[in-house]
């Protein structure tokens, strides 16, 4: 057993550890994204109104998030007052996501080993001696996605991702139960002698 093998082990640890959050954190920003895009289907319910069955019915025939952001918006034409002014900007920070969803989901995981900063002793223009290593940048997990020009997503980006993905859902609810307010509303005033 030499010197090195607990380090070693230790390092294998780290980079596991590392490696398995990187992952993780990839799964949940897709995963993430699952429930806004199928909370659409709520939303579109919620805005068309009337019977749930009947707004299932239709949505379920409608595939890929541009359609179903059409959908959503051919059946809020015309509704005013709120929480309608919310609608719009949802579904485009829903769309937003979306594309960002399928970059992550289409990337290649790359390990990015960090980079060194080596200070030698020059003699005649020539190295005579390295001096020092000092570590700049640390080695890290990375997630590339080629297109025209290449993205690059880093741990906190797949963080503030998440973040961004978790609003818009929480968002959708409370403008679903805005929604279901109003109409509770109605239905009270209609009822009243």
């Amino acid at each position: 057993m030499t010197s090195d093998e607990p380090s070693e082990a230790a390092g294998v640890e780290k980079f596991r550890a590392e490696q398995q959050r990187f992952y993780a954190l990839v799964g949940h920003c897709i995963l993430r994204f699952q429930h806004v895009e199928d909370y659409l289907e709520d939303i579109f319910a919620a805005v068309l109104g009337g019977s749930r069955a009947r707004a299932d019915a239709i949505f379920a025939s409608v595939r890929g998030i541009d359609r179903k952001i059409q959908i959503i918006s051919a059946a809020a034409v015309g509704l005013q007052g709120e929480p309608w002014p919310q609608l719009l900007p949802l579904l485009i920070r829903a769309k937003k996501a979306s594309d960002v969803r399928g970059q992550i989901a289409h990337a290649n995981p790359v390990r990015h080993g960090g980079s060194l900063k080596i200070k030698v002793r020059m003699d005649g223009g020539r190295i005579v001696e390295t001096v020092g290593v000092e570590r700049v940048e640390d080695a890290r997990f990375e997630l590339h996605k080629r297109a025209k020009e290449t993205t690059v997503f880093k741990v906190e980006d797949l963080m503030t991702e998440y973040d961004f993905v978790d609003r818009i859902f929480m968002d959708m609810i409370a403008f679903v139960k805005a929604i279901a307010g109003t109409e509770s509303e109605i239905s009270g005033q209609i009822n009243q002698p």
